[in-house]
């Protein structure tokens, strides 16, 4: 059985059983049967499948057959998911930010799906604990998973424009405008 480690919004992922990680490379990944519906290729179906997550019938490989998307964006994407899988993932595996990075010099909002099977909401929720920075802030999306951008479009952009950028768009630590 497969389980996710968070990291500050990074997921990786090792056997629960002997918390080795396990083959490396896009192939490895793609070869492996999914034993848990939290496991990394079938994350999806779970959001789709979860009757508290709102909105959650959005379709990567649907939306990338937009017409707004030329072949050129399509194989780069797929170029993309297979860098991720085999490049930047393993270089992950180590990082743990409740170790690494205890402490920020700049403002620092989270803003998590309560049904987040990628970034866990309890490996995010003690990381947010053990943090210091100058602002910090834990705002939850109580009907998302993974991508409340998606699953609560309105009130994610509201965050963003009347809490995030409100706060940190032009001043600094001491309120001054900046040059």
């Amino acid at each position: 059985m497969l389980r996710f480690c968070a990291a500050f919004g990074t997921r990786t992922w090792r056997h629960a059983a002997s918390g080795k990680t396990p083959a490396t490379g896009a192939a490895a990944l793609l070869r492996r049967r999914c034993r848990d519906k939290a496991c990394l290729l079938c994350g999806d179906n779970h959001v789709h499948q979860n009757p508290a997550i709102a909105n959650a019938g959005f379709n990567t490989f649907q939306d990338l057959a937009g017409s707004e998307y030329g072949l050129y964006d399509k194989v780069n994407w797929f170029r993309g998911l297979l860098d991720t899988f085999g490049v930047v993932y393993p270089q992950l595996w180590d990082v743990d930010f409740r170790k690494q990075a205890t402490r920020l010099e700049v403002p620092v909002y989270f803003l998590i799906g309560r049904h987040d099977v990628n970034a866990q909401p309890k490996m995010t929720e003690e990381y947010f604990n053990i943090l210091t920075a100058p602002h910090k802030e834990l705002i939850w999306f109580e009907r998302s998973g993974h991508g409340p951008w998606v699953n609560k479009s309105a009130k994610f952009v509201d965050v963003m424009v009347n809490k995030v950028l409100a706060k940190t768009t032009a001043k600094n630590v001491e309120g001054k405008v900046q040059e």
